[in-house]
């Protein structure tokens, strides 16, 4: 005679792993939210340089 799960235990044990994949994808939206910025950033900085080296050469 095999003995059944209770629906509680199995209830209870796959909590966990959803609410971990949550986090996980929060964490991965965080993060890459924080590459993008990050880039843009760089991106702007090369962008502000260049106008300010054409400005210069223009106002010579």
């Amino acid at each position: 005679m095999r003995a059944e799960r209770d629906q509680d235990d199995t209830a209870h044990t796959q909590r966990k792993p959803e609410r971990r994949l949550a986090y996980e994808i929060a964490i991965g939206i965080i993060i890459g939210g924080m590459t993008l910025a990050t880039i843009q950033a760089l991106i702007a900085m090369v962008a502000w340089q260049i106008y300010l080296h054409d400005l210069k050469v223009i106002l010579r």
